[in-house]
């Protein structure tokens, strides 16, 4: 029994060196474009994008750059230099020119902000004077999330960062300062306020000068004006699983946070720089120590993954995305490897990422990493379980919306035709009160709950649910109302009916006396 238990175990030692050496091997990336370019290209369909470009990165140089697909519906096509809004992925910008200004000690980040901005405010005045640099930078300031739109409009007012700033003092803590991660947009705004605070240029200024210039980012720009006379791609936003152009308002005040627009080419510049302990074409925008930082745990959010400063960060890669209704980008780092992609889209699934828990961004990120290591790439999206849409292709996901919305249609439009006949049903039926639960629940406490209760929970408005997801957001909203006065309707006859059958009794028992 003991040699066969030593050679169970000298076996599987074996298999996993094995295993191994085989992933060392795969290590080396491979340069099969032409397989990375079917991929994308059949994602693109299947997932209705546009238009999406890429850059990668390796051993400090961009070894492959591509567009694909449209830019704007006059079929312009997408290149590597063609600007898109990278959305949230400009927090690590943002990130960037803070430790800057750290490397340049006049900025420390463990001091209040008001030392930086002694005007700053929320509305606890205590906590208003403990919140720290890297609170803000690493999403733990105590500010909840989406509570820019608190003081925000959507309108995108041509509001600066600074007058956003000031209006925080009406902003309440949603948590302590310092006790847990908390991803939020105004964290982001109030660091563009104290960049412009300490070096004394605009934020627009301070991107060109100190970040985009240095590395040579042609394309990108803190102004959507300038980026059209560049060709920015124009933004699609997904209505019912169909891509429409839209231009929706640039935010000036929200620059900091998502507003940042640039190219794949531009970006890839940007990673090599942060790959090589921020050096790019001899040009330094950043020290070593500082990089370490950016991409160092800070904290925790679950246990394989932690925030950084301006970047998520996991055991083994560095990355940001970003989304709105109408852009997507991802940016991801392995350092180890020296291996960067960026991922840029002129679309989203924002609709069917914040309904079904599904998207595409991820997965496809996923894919074209699996195939510069040599693997075939997943059909399943990374940690997705059986009944979770990420595991279907996303034609699976259209369909479910889709059919669900039609159903949906087709029981409301059977109950406006059955009210016809609801009196005579309530004459010739069963007497039943279960009826009026019924009605109760179908009519009223499900359509009221929809209304109410849901993004009261999710902490998010009407008004914010009609601009970032219009289709599902009108589509429910009317459903609701029309399943409310449905059932508004069936009482009305109902106590028609109740009321007449009451003087049908009276005169009965006057008739009797």
């Amino acid at each position: 029994m003991l040699k066969v238990l030593i050679k169970c175990i000298v076996g599987i030692l074996i298999l996993t060196l094995n295993y191994d050496i085989a992933y060392a091997e795969n290590n080396e990336i491979t340069t099969n474009y032409a397989e990375i370019d079917s991929y994308v290209e059949k994602e693109m369909e299947q997932c209705r994008i546009p238009g999406f470009a890429l850059g990668i990165v390796k051993n400090n140089e961009i070894i492959y750059l591509k567009g694909y697909g449209y830019a704007d519906s006059s079929g312009r096509e997408v290149t590597p230099q063609t600007p898109f809004l990278i959305a949230s992925l400009s927090k690590s910008f943002t990130a960037m020119a803070i430790m800057q200004l750290v490397d340049e000690q006049k900025l420390d980040l463990d001091k209040p902000v008001q030392t930086y901005i002694p005007w700053f405010r929320v509305s606890d005045l205590q906590a208003s004077s403990e919140i720290t640099v890297r609170q803000l930078l690493n999403h733990t300031s105590g500010i909840g999330a989406d509570a820019e739109y608190e003081i925000a409009t959507l309108r995108g007012d041509d509001t600066n960062i600074e007058q956003f700033v000031r209006k925080m003092s009406k902003i309440k803590l949603t948590k302590k300062v310092g006790e847990s991660f908390q991803y939020n947009n105004a964290n982001y705004i109030i660091l563009g306020q104290i960049i412009q605070s300490i070096s004394g240029l605009s934020y627009e200024n301070y991107m060109k000068q100190k970040v985009f210039q240095p590395l040579g980012m042609l394309h990108s720009y803190v102004s959507q004006d300038e980026a059209k006379k560049d060709g920015m791609a124009v933004g699609y936003r997904t209505m019912f699983g169909i891509p429409v152009p839209v231009e929706l308002p640039y935010r000036r005040d929200f620059l900091p946070t998502y507003s940042i627009i640039s190219c794949s080419e531009d970006i890839s510049k940007y990673l090599v720089a942060l790959l090589n302990n921020g050096n790019y074409n001899n040009s330094q925008v950043l020290s070593e120590q500082g990089v370490t930082e950016l991409m160092m745990p800070s904290s925790k959010i679950s246990d394989w993954q932690s925030y950084g400063l301006g970047w998520y960060v996991t055991s083994g890669s560095v990355y940001h995305g970003g989304e709105v209704t109408n852009y997507q980008s991802k940016a991801k780092m392995i350092p180890e490897d020296s291996l960067g992609v960026i991922l840029m889209y002129n679309t989203s699934s924002s609709t069917l990422t914040k309904l079904f828990k599904s998207g595409y961004r991820d997965r496809i990120e996923s894919g074209i990493i699996s195939i510069l290591y040599g693997y075939e790439p997943d059909e399943v999206q990374p940690g997705a379980r059986l009944f979770d849409l990420n595991r279907y292709p996303m034609s699976a996901t259209y369909s479910i919306y889709i059919i669900l919305c039609t159903l949906i249609v087709m029981i409301l439009v059977l109950s406006v035709i059955r009210l016809k006949s609801f009196k005579k049903r309530l004459v010739t039926g069963k007497k039943s009160s279960w009826r009026f639960v019924f009605i109760g629940l179908i009519n009223f406490a499900l359509p009221l709950y929809i209304l109410f209760i849901i993004p009261e929970s999710e902490n998010f408005s009407w008004r914010f649910i009609l601009y970032y997801v219009p289709d599902i957001g009108y589509f429910t909203l009317l459903t609701c109302i029309a399943a409310l006065i449905i059932g508004i309707i069936k009482l009305v006859i109902s106590y028609r009916l109740s009321a007449s059958n009451s003087d049908v009794l009276q005169i009965g028992r006057i008739i009797e006396k």
